[in-house]
């Protein structure tokens, strides 16, 4: 199906669906309710099919604690779900990347490219993007108004310096972009064609439905308020932060398919009314269709019935009654899949951990307490694996600065053999020659450390002031942000100082080992 056909195929959808918007069509529902349903059912419904469909990740949570203990949450529009409310909060990352119009994210993704100096001419994805950025014309015409198409016409044909009877052609030649052009019609599109534009499909304020399998494999729905927007400060780029929005918990527990006492109860009403009987699988033909009375059926009175019956079907204006406010004590003893334990800076992990199993173990809870890093799945174990990449090449730094050190203590120790033999031959002992040797090493430490922090605090302080650009997405998350700016206090620095010490000394055993057991009569020997 071409564009232009459709083009013309919505049109007359939305004539029907303008006729359904009439008064006169609603008055005519109460004089000939099925044939006024009817045109409903065949016009108007298939031209709604099931809306745009989206698949989104959630998270259901105890929205006002999750805004006040992470500190890098930032809402961007809109506002914060009210206490005792239901609603959802989208992630800005996910509303750009998958949310807004096609259109408009390729040109973001090419200008953020542009932007980080990657050209188009070259990249095969890019230039992937680009190819498919111009066939985005007709999707963008089929939702412009003709009215916006006469106020956008003149300004595309003042900017593309030509004229074109084809408003589409228009449209393809603006979107054919290249290295040159790219920041130019980046900022025309955004700044004249965006405004006549849905770039979202819902925007903060609107009601979204969310429907969910539930853990039992059966489906369930939730019309809930789209508050605002979210990110997180320096991490606004990542994609690990920016794939899940956040949900009120007993919405999500609804969806979930976790019930109510009130649902319960109303569900053990209705089957006491119908009088739902439990039956034995082996005998099901006979216990459901065996006992049947025949004088039960009545054949003669049957008038059938009305699936409209006891409806009073008046044209109202459809809208979501807002939903009970709900306490902190619903929160807490409802259901939740997961559960964080925040310690103190001085407990220990272990201990905790195994004092909450224990717990839960007495109450014959079926839980599992596992730590921060084994619930993070593999970005826990890679997390894991930094740290420990980390420390071998610290282990490796330690290993090759004993060697350094220790050979050049030795040759040291090697070049002074005589001055060694002469002090022993006057009366030294060798418990001052290794004191000697360990006061020395202890100086010269002091001296190279004291030099090496003077040097650390310098190129930290200079990281610190410029930052340390993440290369990828993956160390945008591990730097908490687009670039890392390390610091140091104190600690840190008497930490570094003991450290030198530490090796510097273990260093220094050998050598002073060798001084210690040069004979006298062999030292002075050394040099005829």
């Amino acid at each position: 199906m071409t564009a232009g056909q459709r083009k013309k195929e919505l049109e007359e959808s939305l004539s029907q669906v303008r006729i359904a918007l009439t008064d006169a069509f609603w008055l005519k529902m109460e004089l000939n309710t099925e044939a006024q349903f009817q045109f409903l059912e065949t016009q108007v419904v298939p031209a709604g099919g099931d809306g745009r469909l989206m698949y989104m990740r959630y998270i259901g949570t105890d929205l006002t604690k999750f805004q006040k203990e992470f500190r890098l949450f930032d809402l961007k529009r809109g506002e914060r779900v009210p206490e005792g409310r239901r609603g959802i909060l989208i992630n800005q990352k996910y509303a750009d990347r998958r949310l807004k119009l096609l259109a408009a994210r390729l040109l973001d993704r090419l200008m953020q490219a542009q932007m980080n100096g990657i050209e188009i001419v070259g990249d095969g994805k890019l230039e992937s993007k680009a190819r498919r950025l111009k066939t985005q014309a007709g999707s963008i015409s089929l939702k412009l108004n003709p009215s916006d198409v006469a106020v956008l016409r003149p300004k595309l044909e003042k900017f593309l310096g030509r004229t074109h009877e084809d408003f589409d052609h228009l449209l393809t030649e603006m979107l054919t972009v290249n290295d040159a052009n790219l920041q130019s019609r980046h900022q025309f599109f955004y700044d004249h064609i965006a405004p006549h534009l849905e770039l979202y499909p819902f925007e903060v304020g609107d009601i979204v439905t969310i429907r969910a399998w539930t853990k039992s494999g059966y489906t369930r729905s939730a019309n809930v308020k789209v508050y605002g927007t979210f990110d997180f400060r320096g991490l606004e780029d990542s994609d690990i932060t920016g794939a899940a929005n956040l949900l009120d918990i007993m919405t999500f527990r609804e969806l979930y398919g976790q019930m109510s006492d009130e649902q319960k109860a109303e569900l053990k009403a209705i089957s006491a009314e119908v009088k739902v009987q439990n039956y034995d699988r082996k005998n099901l033909d006979d216990s459901v269709f065996g006992g049947m009375d025949e004088d039960l059926i009545d054949t003669q009175n049957d008038t059938g019935f009305s699936e409209f019956e006891g409806v009073d079907i008046k044209r109202t204006r459809r809208a979501i009654e807002e939903v009970p406010l709900f306490a902190q004590e619903d929160i807490d003893d409802g259901l939740a899949l997961s559960a964080a334990v925040v310690l103190n800076p001085d407990e220990s992990i272990e201990d905790a951990k195994a004092r909450i199993q224990d717990a839960i173990d007495t109450a014959n809870l079926p839980y599992k307490v596992v730590t921060w890093k084994e619930a993070s799945g593999w970005l826990g174990w890679m997390i894991t694996l930094v740290w420990g990449v980390l420390y071998i090449a610290i282990g490796i730094i330690f290993i090759v600065a004993l060697v350094i050190i220790n050979n050049s203590m030795l040759m040291a120790t090697l070049e002074r053999v005589r001055e060694i033999g002469t002090m022993r031959a006057i009366g030294a002992q060798r418990s001052f020659v290794l004191k000697m040797l360990a006061a020395e090493t202890f100086m010269l430490c002091l001296v190279a450390g004291g030099v090496g922090i003077l040097a650390s605090m310098t190129l930290l302080s200079w990281a610190h002031s410029f930052g340390i650009p993440a290369p990828n997405d993956f160390f945008t998350f591990l730097f908490s942000g687009p670039e890392l700016r390390p610091s140091y206090d104190a600690g840190h620095l008497a930490t570094g100082f003991f450290v030198i010490l530490f090796v510097s000394s273990l260093a220094t055993l050998w050598p002073a080992r060798v001084a210690t057991r040069v004979a006298p009569i062999e030292a002075m020997r050394e040099g005829e």
